[in-house]
């Protein structure tokens, strides 16, 4: 499963909100090469569209061999969290 960190909770750092128009990037892990890459929505990537479109569009042969997500450079989450 790819968890991802951007739902914020009280107290903590919101890391979404400035990467919200950027691209989605799926990687396989230990490679910065975008296995798969999926635009912003016209209103941004909130963190309930982001585990939709996680749980949706991502292969699930990508997410056994392990995976990274990022938002434009961001790092936001992995199969190893």
């Amino acid at each position: 499963m790819l968890k991802l960190i951007t739902d914020v909770k009280a107290h903590e750092i919101d890391i979404l909100t400035p990467y919200t128009s950027e691209s989605l990037r799926i990687c396989r892990l230990g490679s910065d090469l975008s296995q798969l890459t999926f635009p912003a929505p016209d209103d941004g990537w909130t963190h309930e569209i982001l585990t939709m479109a996680v749980d949706h569009l991502i292969p699930t042969a990508l997410v056994v061999e392990g995976c990274d997500a990022y938002l434009g450079e961001c790092w936001i989450g992995s199969t190893e969290v």
